[in-house]
């Protein structure tokens, strides 16, 4: 029966990651099958002059002017992370270049010239305003800096662009992912689970003394995908671990393990591929200390949420089954006696190999998948004036 039910939340949640691709990519792209308007209201600055986010209104009626007499100026647009490149579209008024450099860039610094301009590029398309459009091809570039470089002007005035268009294809937009609720196999006095995605770096979870086979638990509030887990261990933590996931909190697939673990602090664990979840499981299986496990906080980030609320309370299931068997926020009221943080080691938090999914993870790793596949595209927010 609880095979059927996973089963059947598993197919679930691949209808749903179809459903959001295909609705996804008919948007991104277009009704005309054109890739998305990446610029549009992105951060834009120049060199000089006046009205530079003007060029990434959607007002075709409104420029951006340089300083006059100037040369080089400069105007660019940050289009917030790194994408793939389609092409640029460049609407001048009639003060214009008469030779300039399309670059790009990853990080602002380092530049390529992506195209090479003289003044027979551009195109009368407009005569009330006086509009010359150059549509370049940059396909085969990526980046999240595009700028443009005059060298040269048709007029004795500045440069001036009504648009500054850039077309693409969205990555997807990484975010941190909020924990709702926490359980564990144990807890000690006012250390509870819950302190461990608070958000205050100062309380913690602490499980019983003495015990390996302890474990905390975390819930998302719907199925997310997850690519990384930071888990911010005390000087009482585990020498080997397991990072576990699940869509229903009854059926776990371990996602990474960590082994041989000596310096407490923040663990970077990244997954090998992005995991459907809702719930994550840290599974300790060796202490370091003869404590017990003592975690300060646990976040993850990944591509957001995928079907909130799909299971759980939420869904009319008994959130209690979602809990493994002896789950408890607060067994006894034992002070701590958990070394304190100032006992933590300062080296640098490793970033930990992850194992990849197993077979029995087989079917929620296409679902994973599938939704990256969905996230990674923004949805164009004006028509096309290309």
């Amino acid at each position: 029966m609880l095979a059927s039910v996973v089963l059947s939340r598993v197919l679930l949640a691949t209808l749903v990651a179809l459903v959001l691709l295909a609705l996804a990519t008919s948007r991104a792209t277009g009704a005309d099958g054109d890739p998305v308007l990446l610029s549009f209201e992105a951060l834009a600055s120049a060199s000089s002059g006046a009205g530079v986010d003007r060029v990434v209104d959607g007002d075709p009626g409104t420029r951006w002017e340089s300083d006059w007499g100037v040369d080089p100026q400069w105007i660019q647009v940050d289009l917030g992370a790194v994408h793939a490149l389609d092409r640029v579209v460049l609407d001048w008024e009639l003060a214009r270049a008469s030779a300039y450099t399309l670059e790009v860039s990853d990080d602002g610094d380092a530049w390529t010239v992506a195209h090479t301009a003289t003044e027979a590029d551009p195109q009368l398309v407009g005569s009330s305003p006086t509009v010359y459009r150059a549509t370049i091809d940059v396909a085969s570039h990526s980046a999240r800096y595009v700028r443009v470089v005059g060298t040269a002007r048709t007029t004795g005035y500045g440069y001036s662009l009504y648009a500054f268009d850039v077309y693409g294809t969205a990555t997807p937009e990484w975010e941190d992912l909020a924990f709702v609720d926490a359980t564990a196999s144990s807890s000690r006095g006012s250390n509870d689970p819950a302190r461990a995605i608070d958000g205050d770096g100062a309380t913690r979870w602490e499980s019983v003394h003495g015990d390996d086979a302890q474990y905390l638990q975390v819930d998302l509030g719907g199925v997310a995908t997850v690519c990384e887990v930071v888990i911010d261990w005390e000087a009482a933590m585990a020498s080997d671990y397991d990072v576990e996931a699940s869509l229903d909190g009854a059926a776990w697939t371990t996602v990474a393990e960590a082994r041989s673990q000596s310096i407490a602090g923040e663990h970077i664990v990244a997954f090998t591929a992005p995991t459907t979840a809702r719930y994550i499981r840290v599974t300790g299986l060796g202490r370091t200390t003869s404590y017990g496990y003592s975690i300060w906080e646990v976040t993850a980030s990944g591509y957001g949420f995928v079907a909130a609320q799909t299971f759980g309370a939420d869904s009319g299931d008994d959130t209690d089954d979602a809990a493994a068997p002896g789950a408890s926020s607060s067994p006894d009221s034992t002070p701590s006696s958990a070394p304190s943080s100032g006992e933590q080691d300062d080296a640098a938090a490793p970033e930990l190999a992850a194992t990849g999914p197993s077979e029995a993870w087989g079917a929620t790793s296409a679902v994973s998948l599938i939704v990256c596949g969905a996230v990674l595209i923004a949805v164009a927010r004006r028509p096309s004036r290309a």
